[in-house]
């Protein structure tokens, strides 16, 4: 391998890297966001449950 496919492939692995540390903090956002939702259905189920 030569010195320019080196250097092509250490950008292509740094671009990688960032899309994936991206992609990481949007899950994490994902999974708060899912949290958020089944809190609200446990609220929504007791009081459903309170007013039977």
């Amino acid at each position: 391998m030569d010195q320019h496919q080196i250097l092509i492939n250490r950008d292509q692995i740094e671009s990688l890297q960032i899309e994936t540390d991206k992609q990481r903090a949007e899950i994490d956002a994902l999974k708060e966001q899912s949290e958020n939702i089944d809190l609200i259905l446990e609220k929504i189920s007791a009081l459903e449950a309170k007013h039977k």
